[in-house]
């Protein structure tokens, strides 16, 4: 229910177009409610409810605000989130860790830093142990919270603040105005720098931008599943082919397992040789090597630009069992022959 009622805060706030400064500041409050809320029940249970200060409610605890820290991660607030969130991360955990012994005192104080000493020995001295569990020695109790003195609670006391045992339920920050105002700009257009910015993650075919003539001033993003036989459509617009040395392992007197098409990409002035795809269970899959837009170059030497179709094919049924190949990867796409996949040829 609490990531439901932050996934529909976040789609209202996106649909209003809402500016995401004023979005951040308004999750940290929902992110510190919910913190001090159950920090406070670890604290000060309410009447008739079970003590929570175990191994096993921290556990519980920590599972359930997992998926609230995913979450937020994936929509940009993780740094509110580990801010925010911070005081009942930390003592779970500190209910889940190692405290049996006077070493662990420093992984105890690296890990509830935010904790003042009132809180920590509350959670240490009114921990409620399980079947066998080990005692927590009092000279470890004590060590802590010397040490939280020292650190947290001067902190606090040097912000104007006094030690409690429980925290605000209201986050004392005030909201601040961002200069751009309640509402962020619509986007138009492609921001300055933003085709450099995509350029290397381009060039290895993870995406690519396709400016739309005409359009509303609406950016969509369209995902799918990458395969070899779809290669091209992982392509940037403007990525350089490479050309690579292949060897191709097959059956004497059998194909290669692709096939091929003739055509004659933008300022080419001779024909080139491309593969259509590639055949499943054929020796080219088995390689892994030739994908759907590739540029055969060369067979055994054989230089095939400027070739037809029919000679091409005939070149590479007269090959070996082993085939060296010349091979200028997704270069359909970058000739702007992305359509001629489409196409029906023979297969070789």
């Amino acid at each position: 229910m609490v990531l439901d009622t932050l996934m529909n805060a976040m789609s209202l706030l996106r649909r209003c177009r809402v500016n995401p400064a004023f979005t951040v500041q308004l999750f940290s409050q929902l992110f510190h409610f919910i913190s001090a809320w159950l920090f406070n029940q670890l604290m000060a249970p309410e009447p008739g409810t079970p003590g929570l200060r175990s191994h096993y409610w921290g556990a519980a605890l920590r599972q359930r605000l997992t998926p609230i820290e995913v979450w937020a991660e994936r929509q940009g607030l993780e740094l509110a989130a580990d801010c925010h969130l911070g005081h009942i991360t930390q003592a779970t955990a500190l209910l889940t860790m190692s405290k049996y012994s006077a070493s662990d005192a420093k992984d105890i104080q690296t890990s509830c830093f935010k904790l003042n000493s009132l809180q920590l020995r509350m959670l240490m001295d009114g921990y409620m142990y399980g079947p066998s569990e080990p005692q927590i020695p009092p000279d470890l109790t004590d060590a802590v919270a010397k040490a939280a003195k020292a650190s947290a609670d001067n902190l606090i006391r040097s912000e104007g603040g006094e030690l409690r045992l429980t925290e605000s339920l209201d986050l004392l920050l005030p909201f601040l105005l961002p200069q751009g105002g309640y509402s962020c700009e619509m986007l138009r257009g492609v921001p300055q720098g933003f085709r450099e910015f995509l350029e290397p993650i381009c060039q290895k075919g993870l995406c690519c931008l396709t400016p739309v003539a005409h359009s509303q001033g609406d950016w969509t993003a369209h995902f799918s599943e990458n395969t070899h036989t779809d290669g091209d459509l992982y392509l940037a617009a403007h990525r350089q082919p490479e050309v690579e040395n292949i060897t191709l392992h097959k059956p004497l007197n059998s194909g290669m397992g692709v096939s091929i098409v003739a055509a004659k990409g933008a300022g080419q002035s001779n024909l080139g040789i491309y593969v259509k795809s590639v055949v499943k269970g054929g020796p080219a899959e088995m390689s892994g090597r030739l994908a759907a837009g590739d540029q055969l170059l060369s067979v055994d030497g054989h230089s095939l630009v400027g070739l037809s179709q029919d000679s091409a094919a005939a070149i590479m049924m007269r090959t070996g069992p082993v085939v060296s190949l010349q091979v200028e990867k997704f270069a359909a796409s970058y000739q702007g022959l992305g359509n001629l996949l489409n196409e029906s040829p023979p297969e070789n």
